[in-house]
């Protein structure tokens, strides 16, 4: 089941309108600013501020619900990687072991030793092992090194970090031991389940920005020991997700249909100032509610009352409790159309 243009541009549009609205809507004004910038260039300076916070906010929100949702459409189940992506609570010895041993070896300049012979000889050691060393309780993952996106189809899983497409040097050996634990931790927590997956880890670049040149040569040097089977960079991650060839072409040109539209030409007025009145004036302009407490709230977590356009009805909610609902309460009709 492939999944057609028209789904992949209504879901890149949609996900856009709603990442910049949540953004916009939750932004407060920045309670640091340069010293010698904010005086000399003081409207550039605030531009800058809220750039460069919003390329943040979409590394984490527009990226991963774009992937979600094409992930859904081609017949994906998406799995809460909070819940279901679990690491024993005590590691065999044999297994941290195993780990620390590839980790070192694949870490050797020039060793390129595909994850695969690591995977295999993980799976031979877990099914050696015996039943009083098998794990029997697990947690959640160790923060830092947590999954973003947990999908599973037939008889095959999937876990995904969506990482920034300009990566720091050394970051591959972080990368490369993160992988390696994710699955250690579910082949183990599938045994105990009695249950039998084969599983893919990958880190992800969304995009190659490069022009006159291509990310895996400005970057592979800071990814090594991983290969172009554990990082799966632009088409190669998007097109697994929708069955098909060039989905990243029409995730770009759904953005440039944006563009074309004049999208941004709402938001040019927040990226100067944000706060409370910032956040009402969008809550009741794209999200359809007014506020119909005769304060304004002090915060973006305090308490107020609203009412819904559509539905004519009130509710109580932070104006970021409302944000993150996406929709009204009352009705369920979200607030992007």
């Amino acid at each position: 089941m492939t999944v057609s243009d028209a789904d992949i541009s209504k879901i890149t549009i949609q996900t856009v309108k709603s990442s910049f609205f949540s953004y916009f809507a939750c932004r407060e004004q920045p309670d640091t600013k340069h010293i010698l910038l904010s005086k000399l260039f003081p409207d550039e300076s605030a531009i800058r501020s809220a750039i460069g916070g919003l390329e943040t906010s979409l590394g984490t929100t527009l990226w991963e619900r774009i992937a979600t949702q094409i992930a859904l459409a081609n017949g994906f189940t998406v799995l809460n990687p909070k819940t279901d992506f679990l690491q024993p609570k005590k590691m065999p010895t044999v297994i941290t072991n195993l780990i620390a041993k590839y980790k070192d070896d694949r870490e050797v300049e020039d060793a390129d030793i595909p994850m695969s012979v690591y995977i295999k000889e993980l799976y031979d050691g877990i099914t050696a092992l015996k039943t009083n060393e098998l794990p029997t309780t697990f947690k959640t993952l160790t923060k830092g090194s947590g999954v973003d996106i947990f999908l599973s189809k037939g008889n095959q899983e999937y876990v995904f970090d969506i990482k920034t497409v300009q990566i720091n040097a050394g970051s591959g050996t972080k990368f490369n031991e993160t992988l390696m634990k994710w699955l250690a931790f579910r082949r183990l927590h599938l045994k105990h389940l009695n249950q039998n997956y084969d599983l893919h880890a990958h880190i992800v670049i969304p995009y190659d920005p490069h022009v006159n040149s291509d990310w895996w040569t400005e970057f592979g040097d800071r990814a090594y020991p991983l290969d172009k089977d554990d990082v799966l960079l632009g088409n190669k991650f998007w097109d697994l997700l929708s069955g098909r060839s060039n989905t990243l072409e029409v995730i770009t040109k759904a953005f440039e249909t944006l563009a074309k539209d004049n999208f941004q030409s709402f938001y040019v007025e927040f990226l100067h100032s944000s706060g409370i009145i910032q956040s009402l004036k969008l809550l009741k302009d794209i999200g359809k509610i007014s506020l119909l407490d005769t304060k304004n709230p002090e915060t973006l977590t305090t308490k107020c009352k609203w009412k819904c356009s559509k539905c004519g009805e009130s509710f109580e909610k932070s104006i970021q409790a409302t944000v993150k609902g996406k929709k009204c309460p009352k009705c369920d009709k979200p607030f992007i159309d």
